[in-house]
């Protein structure tokens, strides 16, 4: 058995992901103008906190985690062989990935500099996001805001995360060019990294490189996990008991995990998470859905807007503010279910929306422009 043309459920979990971030980004409503948490903030009274706590808990960090497992995974498993035997150009590579990433991007980027600028007017001062001057707006512009060059976050903050994965994409077309995109080199590189971030802490605070390993390192995992899951997969000991066992765990790690039995332990072991759990999540993911008889695919829709999700949820938090504050709000309000059940409502189908007919046609009108260039 080999891995399918396209895993539903990968997209999904990502789809998933993305709405989670949400959660752990309704802190935004309580920054000052200094672009700090106000004294008393407190996770104990955001909407929904009393049912699922790992939501504001632990879900940001660990989705950021599981996005770039996931990243890795997917490039591998999609390109790694087609780059390495030439049959993907850089040319092609690069055409895929702005056409994929630029427009909704460019879009945001300017929606929330008019927002930011309209902020400005009224307050003297920054929605969470303080950078957001020229020099800044050009480092976003050329996706390199997070390429150490900033000062701190602007604009589309949550685009920081994007801006790290093209970095993470140049170093692996060469890998995969050079035909180091196999098991035993991505393995090599995985611990070179994962050596660096348990021993050289110090250096890499000094260098402000955290989030920059922390997500390389998930990365070359997710290749690790791809490379992984199709021995498995091809690998005659292969047993239906392994199968169940491993999809399981998983269910009951996640449940456990959502229940909050085991996040008071989590919070000071993200990265042994990271490592353990977002790969056998992938892992159990593949399998699922290589051996069951019900497809995922009616909610593939889940998965197609997570980019618009996750570009789209910080522009709409701001015009929330503009609104609120229009109408005399406290900052209480926030912490109403109705109010973050209303965002989500308003979120999802201006996502979908947005994947429809401008995502996803810009991503084809580029795609044959440019080539044809």
């Amino acid at each position: 058995m080999s891995l399918p043309n396209r895993i539903y459920s990968l997209d999904i979990a990502r789809g998933i992901a993305a709405l989670s971030i949400v959660f752990w980004h309704w802190r935004h409503y309580y920054y000052n103008d200094q672009g700090e948490l106000i004294d008393n903030y407190s996770i104990y009274f955001m909407p929904f906190y009393t049912y699922i706590p790992t939501l504001y808990k632990h879900m940001g960090i660990l989705s950021l985690y599981f996005f770039f497992t996931l990243s890795g995974f997917v490039f591998f498993w999609l390109y790694a062989e087609k780059i390495a035997n030439r049959r993907c150009t850089f040319k092609q590579f690069t055409i895929a990935r702005f056409a994929r990433l630029y427009p909704l991007h460019l879009l945001t980027l300017i929606l929330v500099g008019i927002l930011q600028s309209i902020y400005w007017g009224q307050s003297q001062s920054y929605f969470v996001f303080l950078y957001n001057d020229l020099y800044h707006f050009m480092l976003q512009l050329l996706m390199i805001n997070s390429w150490g060059l900033a000062e701190g976050h602007s604009f589309n903050g949550p685009f920081w995360t994007v801006s790290l994965e093209i970095m993470f994409y140049l170093f692996f077309f060469t890998i995969s060019f050079f035909r180091l995109s196999r098991l035993l080199p991505t393995l090599i590189i995985f611990g070179i990294i994962f050596l660096i971030r348990q021993y050289g802490g110090r250096l890499i605070n000094v260098i402000h490189a955290h989030a920059f390993m922390a997500g390389f390192e998930c990365f070359m995992l997710g290749g690790v996990t791809y490379f992984c899951t199709e021995l498995y997969l091809s690998n005659r000991f292969r047993s239906t008991f392994i199968d169940i066992g491993v999809m399981s765990l998983i269910c009951v790690l996640w449940l456990s995990l959502l229940c909050e039995p085991i996040g008071h332990y989590m919070g000071s072991h993200y990265d042994l998470f990271a490592r353990t759990f977002m790969p056998l999540t992938i892992f159990a993911l593949v399998i699922g859905e290589c051996v069951s008889s019900v497809s995922p695919k009616p909610f593939h829709w889940i998965g197609e807007i997570t980019y618009s999700v996750y570009l789209l949820h910080f522009p709409l938090q701001i015009i929330y503010s503009f609104y609120f504050r229009e109408v005399g709000a406290s900052i209480e309000i926030y912490k109403s279910p109705w109010v973050m059940a209303s965002f989500f409502i308003i979120l999802i189908p201006m996502s979908w929306l947005t994947y429809q007919y401008f995502e996803s046609p810009m991503r084809t009108w580029l795609r044959q422009r440019l080539t044809r260039e």
